[in-house]
């Protein structure tokens, strides 16, 4: 009995000891993390869907479409540089008779500035708030259309690899509108694919 419980007690320290010796097997690689980011990393955030309630109820104007530069202060912080340009010729015809067809070209920008914070990463979930500031107008020939946007946002960014990730946003805002005769209070979300670099 003691001889059988000796070989068994020699055969298991012989194979942990034969574990320990053999080669580690690869391990799959790690999963992208937000610890890439810090002071300098650039950004770029294309808007996938922007379902928004605010804007201006004056009509005549067509929704100026952006893109955000993001620039990395630190691993925690960031400024989010919204930009946008809008530049349409059409042609429209009025109510005379016979109908008289002119050509118009619609130019309107968009230019703001947001303040990312984000919490501590979970792995490749990351979580944000942005205040953000934003000026938009639909048609530089119509000084109506001028809009001021104040947003606070939470945010949801999940990294796909180190330099791609998908994230989306909900919040409320304010937007003055109509030299401010029109003011309005609603929610706004969307969803944007975002690009990193150092």
């Amino acid at each position: 009995m003691w001889k059988t419980i000796a070989i068994s007690f020699a055969l298991a320290l012989a194979s942990s000891a034969a574990l320990a010796q053999a080669p580690a097997m690869e391990s799959s690689p790690p999963a992208p993390s937000a610890d890439a980011f810090g002071k300098g990393t650039l950004g770029l955030a294309f808007p996938i869907t922007l379902l928004s309630n605010l804007g201006s109820a004056v009509g005549g104007g067509e929704q100026v479409p952006t893109i955000d530069l993001i620039y990395f202060l630190d691993g925690k912080t960031a400024l989010d540089l919204i930009v946008g340009l809008d530049l349409h010729k059409t042609q429209v015809v009025d109510n005379s008779i016979p109908p008289m067809t002119t050509d118009e070209t619609i130019f309107g920008f968009a230019a703001g500035i947001g303040y990312r914070m984000y919490r501590k990463p979970h792995g490749p979930v990351l979580m944000f708030i942005e205040p953000e500031v934003l000026l938009t107008w639909d048609d530089t020939s119509n000084s109506d259309l001028v809009d001021i946007l104040a947003l606070g946002q939470l945010g949801v960014e999940r990294m796909l690899v180190d330099w791609l990730s998908v994230s989306g946003e909900v919040g409320a805002g304010v937007d003055f509108a109509n030299k401010f005769k029109d003011i309005q209070l609603a929610t706004t979300a969307n969803l944007a694919v975002n690009l990193y670099w150092k």
